[in-house]
């Protein structure tokens, strides 16, 4: 039904113009847009995009968007499918681009890539997307669909640049509520409404990179909340554990370019690749993992041809144990027979099986680990229950002072003498007279009641820990910080 309705969506037929363009295909549908590839009057073959009518409305997102394009227009950047002309047609928006002739990185990464072959598109990659960072613009749909690559120099183009943050944070109900394949791609905090900028723009690569390496995405999630929910309680799968081949190294690379936090991640898009240029791979390591073609796929909006794969984890073949050699089912986490961890490999013919003793000894191991375990637990509950039924107290230790809250004449150890009365007081009502003697500022505010004890008055701030004033001046005596804010009032004794 959700297909069925995009579908209806495409009301362009074929053969029909558009100011001067003749559309000769279709090439994808969104929620916001329906892309064509189309003629100019010269028989020049050009991709135009047209936005939805009911789009119309916001002038000025177009109007932002014009502007972007007159400013891209200067930078005359190979890496940039360059826009030709915009105009309005009968209500609806439209944008005029270069067809490429690249593949595009999506259905490039259907094929396995070597190690050479995926650093070169990054290094391009990055080169180009840094270069309109550089003159603060940020592209707010990055995507292997976007990506253009030359299969034999590899150079890369990257398509609707022109795209602005604005059109993608319009109050649209069908544009926020539906599933869109782009969604794995884009940073949490542009998920939760936020800025995409230069941090959403370096997250973007990384998810990218991640999926070039290991041929799945580190989150598969469709839906906005879900994925922003995801990508901020979650970490990404190492790839070490996805590919042994891959050094420790690069899942703290993938850590950090995926941090939900901003203020983790890398600095510039620049940094992440030479973090990650400079990982020494292992020398047998040639190809990188291909996407599994019998895994499930995503139901994908009609032209858009983005295809989310399963991660390859989830194998469906039985899991033999390497201990014991017994088979498991798919979904066991323990061995049926010996008990142990089971690690995420298929049963395949040239696997390591430990040997007999080997696993004798193993197995010795784990049942003494359990009788331990067991009895310290049992004697921990058996203390327990005789305390309990016997009504045993244990001594308490000495007391280490005589802390008391009984003020001298003319000092207060605590507020009224006592514990009594230890809650807001409100100033607004308090008649004060008299004048200032002296004033202590802090960097936060102090919610706690100050003591007087001899010529010193002791305070607990919200930034400085404890500190020590003079009654007379209110120069520091002494100061001591806390590991947290305190907002209690302290004790002297």
């Amino acid at each position: 039904m959700f297909l069925h309705k995009f579908a209806l969506n495409i009301r362009i037929k074929l053969n029909q113009t558009i100011a001067e363009y003749k559309i000769l295909e279709p090439l994808g549908s969104n929620s916001i847009s329906s892309t064509y590839k189309a003629s100019d009057h010269n028989d020049k073959t050009v991709v135009i995009k047209v936005f939805r009518s009911n789009l119309s409305k916001y002038t000025e997102t177009f109007l932002a968007i014009d502007q972007r394009i007159a400013l891209l227009s200067n930078a005359k950047h190979p890496g940039l499918i360059n826009v030709i002309s915009t105009g309005m047609d009968n209500g609806r928006w439209w944008v005029v681009t270069e067809y490429c002739e690249y593949q595009t990185l999506e259905m490039l990464l259907k094929n396995p890539q070597n190690l050479n072959q995926i650093t070169i598109i990054l290094k391009n990659l990055v080169d180009t997307i840094s270069y309109f960072n550089t003159m603060e613009i940020y592209h707010a749909n990055i995507t292997p669909s976007n990506i253009f690559v030359n299969i034999q120099t590899h150079e890369v183009k990257i398509s609707n640049l022109f795209i602005t943050q604005e059109l993608r944070g319009l109050n649209n109900n069908t544009y926020k509520s539906t599933s869109r394949p782009e969604t794995p791609y884009i940073a949490p905090e542009s998920l939760n409404n936020g800025f995409a900028g230069l941090s959403a723009n370096i997250y973007s690569i990384g998810i990218i990179a991640y999926r070039m390496i290991s041929g799945v995405l580190p989150y598969t999630s469709l839906d906005h909340l879900a994925s922003y929910t995801e990508k901020t309680s979650h970490a990404p799968k190492q790839l070490s554990k996805i590919n042994k081949d891959l050094p420790k190294e690069v899942d703290f690379i993938f850590n950090k370019v995926l941090s939900p936090h901003i203020n983790m991640r890398y600095k510039t898009i620049n940094e992440f690749f030479y973090d990650f240029d400079s990982i020494s791979f292992k020398t047998n390591y040639d190809k990188l993992r291909p996407m599994n073609e019998n895994s499930p796929t995503q139901n994908t909006i009609p032209g858009l041809e983005n295809e989310l794969i399963a991660d390859t984890t989830q194998a469906r073949t039985n899991i033999r144990c390497r201990l014991c050699g017994c088979e498991n089912s798919p979904q066991a986490e323990m061995c049926k027979d010996c008990r142990s961890i089971l690690t995420r490999t298929g049963t395949t013919n040239n696997e390591n099986i430990a040997s007999s003793e080997e696993r004798t000894l193993t197995k010795r191991k784990l049942d003494k680990i359990r009788r331990t375990l067991l009895g310290g637990i049992s004697i921990c509950f058996l203390t327990f229950s005789i305390t309990q039924f016997l009504d045993i107290t244990f001594p308490l230790p000495p007391a280490t002072s005589n802390i008391s809250s009984i003020s001298e004449s003319g000092e207060w150890a605590m507020i009224h003498g006592s514990h009594s009365g230890l809650s807001q007081v409100n100033g607004e009502n308090l008649s004060i007279t008299g004048n200032v003697k002296w004033a202590f500022k802090t960097g936060e505010k102090i919610v706690s009641t100050p003591v007087l004890k001899g010529d010193i008055v002791y305070v607990n701030t919200q930034n400085k820990g404890i500190v020590a004033l003079n009654k007379d001046t209110g120069s520091i005596i002494w100061e001591r910080p806390t590991e947290i804010p305190v907002d209690s009032s302290p004790t002297v004794t």
